[in-house]
């Protein structure tokens, strides 16, 4: 029956938008009861999961960034247990080690958890992006993914250099690499 129970309290997570790698994470948390006290004492945990983000900009995604199979833990990692101040609020800092140093964008994933006293929970995801470098180059495939390129045919990418806001840059001298991987298998 507790699971038809309205939600009580309202919790409210913040944090920058984007990230450089090796930064902390500086979360910003604001619980309420919903009629009006803030939720004074109340624990708050927190769990973070790490996975590539190969669309991280809005206006490019059509666009592929970064390496969409970099190795990352699987699972959600315990990140705060702790108790929100008089006010209702919680500043923290979450070191973020699975993603010192990236290859490609990573998209943070903050779960946040509030707890009435009786031990209820209201929950909220919190998304942002790490950006490893100032600008990165993403590529479109001019075919259907889906589908993949006609066969016997050249598969055609259209490139773009941009910043972490979407704004295109100038690019000259990129060197690229493709790989092409054959998944012809025998089984004998």
């Amino acid at each position: 029956v507790e699971e038809f129970l309205p939600e009580r309290m309202k919790l409210d997570l913040d944090a920058p938008t984007t990230l450089a790698a090796g930064e902390a994470l500086a979360l910003k948390v604001e619980g309420d009861w919903l009629y009006g006290a803030p939720a004074a004492g109340n624990r708050f945990t927190a769990r973070v999961s790490v996975q590539p983000d190969v669309h991280p900009v809005a206006s490019l995604k059509d666009f592929h960034f970064g390496d969409p199979l970099a190795e990352l833990p699987k699972q959600p990692r315990d990140a705060l247990d702790e108790t929100l101040d008089d006010d209702g609020l919680l500043e923290a800092e979450i070191a973020l080690d699975e993603a010192k140093s990236p290859s490609g964008p990573l998209q943070v994933i903050v779960v946040g958890s509030l707890f009435e006293s009786g031990g209820r929970a209201v929950t909220r995801p919190l998304k942002r992006t790490i950006w490893p470098a100032t600008e990165l180059v993403g590529a479109r495939p001019l075919f259907d993914m889906g589908d993949g390129a006609d066969p016997g045919d050249n598969a055609g990418f259209e490139l773009v250099r941009a910043n972490a806001a979407g704004d295109l840059l100038p690019a000259t001298g990129l060197k690229l690499k493709l790989l092409r991987e054959l998944r012809n298998y025998n089984w004998r």
